[in-house]
């Protein structure tokens, strides 16, 4: 028999063989071959020492025994061969170190070099990996002996090689578990599109450190890799699949999708019935614009935007397309009017070809507006440098182009002296704009109800950006939609917060007139202090010029402080009265001239408070969609709401507990005796069966069994991949 020398190491010392060894009970014994081969056998206790003709009741105990045994000590295991008889049962079963074996390299090399010699041209490169591989023999094996379970028939303990450091040891499999509390935390993460990595680090602080976490991030990677590996096939049909139990529970909730030739989804429109209540009180505006990059297969979201009574913005549903065609709008503008029960006034939108001919096929009575900002960005590309850089052009087609003042015959008078002035008559592109004054320019939405409200897409491009954020390009469409939601809840949680403050605060006074309190009464803060500013001017920068009498009428003159005429016809007795400005038919509010011939009242007269601007507008919690009674404020989930508060409880109890290391220990206690009596109530799952059933839970529904609703193709538009720039993207590179 080999003699060996036996030097037993501590733990401080065993990554480097030279330093002088010494006694520990929790180090490692050295021992020394003949051949001056070097194994380590670990020290450990032993009751955590296995040991032949130790029996367990099953396979999995005696496994998981054997794991935790090398995460202790300072190593990983790996599953190896296993006998199994012809009823299924496990008769023999080898766990191996993971060190065992060595990496076969050769093989490959050889197979690319001579792949290379042979003129094949070089071979991808593969990303170097490194081999902890050392042909360690530790190893394990259990036997089944029956009724009374397995039995270890053999247990070799001596390594070739080190054990891990303490340091390291945190980033062993064995002490790393994803369990169902870090998955359930990586996928609440995951709706409000916070990444792996920034789950990780929250993770950290949460549990003290990043020792603590008991995952690296590549684990918390994995979670989400394995979310989009269950959702990967279904995930159209998972998507449809909760639509309709949205729908079930709540059948004022819209939804619609279509297929193409090959079962495909291509469309698909939803609205919630909050978004319908919210659609009658401020739907009179709608802004339109299409967004990318929210999902994985490209589809464009196309959210219908507008404006609440607090000035923010507010979605009334949505879609997803897969082309930006005539007949893809065509749809969704249907399923919109549908789900509305009714029009908006005006519909602004950039000045896409297909939805030109889109919105008029649908929309028999709504006026179709275009983005005034995206049709001013293109002058400077169409006048051409030298022009673009006179001051003077550009002032002047801003003040005839943005004015709200202007009438159309007016309008027209100065835009021609400007293009004869600056020879443009003839200019393709000013003669196509001129041609479509009466769908952006402001002069022929005056007389329009809330006609001037909106002007640009402006509020699309800003509810765009805020959806973005909470979804990203490699979101399956299952996680959009989540995303989305949540986008739509703090959407909704700011306008709540926003109507909070408006029933506990009472905005300051600048003047002693009872319409002023009257307006701050009736109106939102954020529109009170529009609404402000004009009764002070009417006070303090107006100034009256002429009265006359007319068919018992009175006709004021008026000059406002930027030396502007304009004319207030007032009837005195039906406390009406109607201005050159039309401020109040554009944006639904009284301007400072009326306010001079109202400032005698008490209370701004009720033809003239237009409820979608007052703080009433959005606060009724009960509404009825097609015959049907809805209560906002209705029964809660009992299971979601005791969940809340008993996480909840637990913090407070922490946070009271604090530094005081008795009260922690005796809550610890509590807490781990509640936690093995709810385990032992319940059949042990598998870490994949277990996070299985953590990503069902997410995704709300069970593995889809049938699938007639495949995924999207990827879409091809105009705002998904690389796009051809402009001269003007280009000249901007170049400086």
């Amino acid at each position: 028999m080999e003699e060996f020398d036996r030097v037993p190491i501590d733990i401080q010392s065993t990554n480097n063989p030279c330093l002088s060894p010494s006694s520990s009970s929790n180090g490692h014994t050295l021992t020394i071959s003949p051949g001056m081969t070097q194994y380590w056998t670990p020290h450990c206790e032993d009751e955590i020492r296995p040991a032949v003709d130790m029996i367990f009741k099953t396979l999995d105990a005696g496994i998981e025994f054997y794991t935790r045994y090398a995460a202790k000590v300072g190593f990983d295991t790996r599953s190896s061969s296993v006998v199994t008889a012809r009823d299924g049962t496990k008769t023999q079963k080898l766990i191996l170190c993971n060190r065992e074996g060595f990496k076969n390299t050769g093989a490959q090399h050889c197979q690319s070099q001579s792949s290379a010699d042979a003129g094949e041209g070089p071979s991808r490169p593969k990303r170097r990996r490194v081999s902890n591989r050392t042909g360690c023999r530790a190893r394990i094996m259990f036997k089944y002996i029956g009724a009374a379970g397995y039995q270890v028939t053999t247990f070799i303990e001596k390594h070739n090689h080190n054990m891990s450091s303490v340091l390291a040891r945190q980033f062993l499999k064995g002490n790393r578990n994803i369990s169902s509390v870090h998955q359930k935390f990586i996928l609440d993460c995951a709706k409000a599109n916070i990444g792996a990595s920034k789950s990780h680090g929250l993770y950290s602080h949460i549990v003290g450190d990043y020792s603590e976490v008991g995952a690296t991030v590549v684990d918390f990677k994995n979670v989400r890799r394995d979310l989009r590996a269950y959702i990967l096939g279904a995930d159209a049909q998972i998507l449809v699949h909760n639509l309709i139990k949205k729908q079930e529970m709540c059948p004022a909730f819209a939804f619609d999708y279509e297929v193409d030739e090959d079962e495909q989804m291509n469309r698909l429109f939803w609205a919630d019935p909050m978004s319908k209540k919210n659609f009658v009180a401020f739907g009179d505006v709608v802004s339109f614009d299409a967004t990318y990059s929210t999902n994985r297969y490209d589809l464009v979201l196309t959210p219908f935007t507008g404006v609440d009574n607090h000035k923010k913005c507010i979605t009334f549903g949505a879609g997803l397309l897969l082309e930006e065609d005539i007949e893809s709008y065509v749809w969704l503008f249907e399923k919109f009017k549908k789900a509305m029960g009714m029009e908006p006034r005006i519909i602004v939108t950039d000045q896409d070809p297909a939805m030109k001919v889109a919105i008029p096929t649908v929309f028999k009575q709504a006026r179709h507006r275009y983005c005034m900002w995206h049709i001013m960005c293109k002058v400077g590309e169409k006048v051409g440098p030298t022009l673009n850089k006179d001051e003077e052009f550009r002032n002047k087609l801003n003040s005839i182009v943005w004015t709200s003042s202007l009438e159309p015959p007016d309008f027209e008078m100065q835009w021609r002296e400007l293009m004869e002035k600056y020879n443009l008559v003839e200019h393709n592109w000013f003669k196509t704009m001129f041609e479509a004054r009466k769908h952006w320019i402001p002069a022929y939405f005056r007389d329009v109800f809330m006609g001037g409200l909106l002007r640009t897409t402006s509020r699309s491009e800003s509810e765009n950006y805020a959806y973005s954020r909470f979804s990203g390009p490699q979101s399956s469409l299952v996680e959009f939609m989540m995303n989305f939601d949540s986008a739509l809840r703090s959407q909704r949680n700011t306008n709540a917060k926003l109507n909070s403050d408006n029933e506990g605060y009472n905005p300051d006074m600048k003047t002693p007139l009872g319409i002023e309190k009257h307006a701050s009464i009736v109106y939102t803060i954020t529109v009170f202090y529009q609404v402000q500013e004009e009764i002070c001017a009417s006070c303090f920068k107006c100034m009256v010029l002429s009265v006359r009498e007319d068919g018992g009428m009175l006709h004021y003159d008026i000059m406002d402080g930027k030396n502007k005429r304009f004319t207030v016809v007032h009837n005195v007795n039906d406390h009406e009265a109607k201005c050159s400005c039309k401020m109040f038919e554009m944006v639904g509010l009284l301007c400072r001239h009326i306010f001079v011939v109202f400032r005698d009242l008490e209370r701004i007269p009720l033809k003239y408070v237009v409820n979608r601007w007052t703080k009433d507008a959005s606060l009724k919690a009960t509404f009825e969609i097609d015959g049907v009674i809805y209560d906002q404020n209705g029964p809660k989930d009992e299971k979601k709401m005791l969940l809340n508060k008993v996480w909840s409880d637990i913090h407070c109890c922490m946070d009271l507990a604090g530094s005081n290391m008795e009260q922690l220990t005796a809550f610890s206690k509590v807490i781990d005796e509640q936690k093995q009596l709810l385990l032992s109530g319940k059949e042990k799952l598998s870490p994949q069966h277990s996070r299985r059933t953590v990503i069902e839970s997410y995704c709300g529904s069970t593995e889809i069994s049938e699938i007639n609703i495949l995924p999207p193709k990827h879409a091809k538009n105009k705002g998904s991949g690389n796009r051809i720039k402009s001269s003007k993207e280009l000249a901007m590179e170049k400086q």
